[in-house]
């Protein structure tokens, strides 16, 4: 376990992570990042970072009493809800196959087995005691 200052917290926090690496799931884990890569920006409301969102607003026409915001979720990864996320990583891994009828994509069936494993087999040590993760998505994971 390693820790994330939050600069931008007064005083300043600390984000807990579990490090993933070389764990029994990184494999599978990278594997359906490679998917996921290639699903999300399929998603109409995908933004890549700043740059993009700049070149995709910067030609539209706002109303004055449009209001650009941004919002910071506390906790995110860890308050996804497990199931709801696996369903909406499943809705744009299937996008994405429909999108390549005859790509090598395995189905989508075999996808979500594997989403699964990662998801709800997220278990940490911590002061020697071992913890499984029992909602959010794994910080410190590929995925």
């Amino acid at each position: 376990m390693y820790f994330l200052i939050k600069l931008h917290k007064n005083p300043h926090a600390y984000r807990p992570i579990c490090s993933c690496v070389n764990s029994v799931t990184t494999y599978i884990s990278k594997f359906l990042d490679y998917w996921l890569k290639q699903a999300v920006i399929l998603l109409p409301s995908y933004i890549r970072d700043t740059t993009h969102l700049i070149q995709t607003i910067e030609d539209k026409v706002f109303d004055k009493n449009t209001l650009l915001c941004t919002i910071d979720v506390t906790n995110m990864y860890t308050n996804i809800p497990t199931d709801e996320g696996n369903q909406a990583a499943l809705r744009a891994l299937e996008r994405l196959k429909n999108s390549k009828p005859d790509s090598n994509m395995p189905d989508t069936e075999v996808l979500s087995d594997l989403l699964n494993t990662v998801t709800r087999n997220n278990v940490f040590e911590f002061n020697g005691e071992h913890y499984l993760q029992i909602m959010g998505v794994p910080m410190g994971n590929v995925l």
